[in-house]
């Protein structure tokens, strides 16, 4: 039997952060795909249910795209699929008000972290809301 590929799609539009954390996880067993805009990620992810050639495991959010706001980007993937067990999304902002943390929660997110400029907190999350 097939190991099941653990695919992460990271939403960021920094470079130099997305690349090094692709590179951490790819390190931890996990496939990436990287994306700087939302419109793209929204698409990528539309595109691998339609085809069922590939499905990710998680998404992580890094901040607002190039061309779309991170909550934005969140909303509406949430509502290609609705069930937060069924695609885990975490959801990397600058925002620290505990309000406007759960507010995102609510919205869909599975987990928030605080953006602190170290990327080492996020592998750990992901390997708890799609451990391989």
């Amino acid at each position: 039997m097939k190991k099941k590929e653990m695919v992460v799609l990271l939403v960021d539009q920094n470079t130099t952060r997305k690349s090094n954390l692709s590179v951490r996880l790819r390190v931890s067993g996990y496939s990436t795909e990287l994306t700087s805009s939302g419109f793209h990620a929204i698409h990528l992810l539309e595109k691998s249910l339609k085809t069922e050639q590939k499905s990710y495991n998680i998404i992580v959010i890094l901040g607002d795209s190039e061309d779309m706001s991170g909550r934005e980007i969140l909303l509406i993937m949430r509502t290609i699929i609705t069930e937060k067990k069924k695609l885990p999304i975490l959801f990397v902002g600058n925002d620290s008000d505990p309000d406007e943390i759960l507010s995102i929660i609510h919205e869909g997110a599975n987990d928030y972290i605080v953006d602190s400029g170290n990327e080492g907190q996020i592998l750990p999350k992901v390997k708890k809301l799609a451990p391989i």
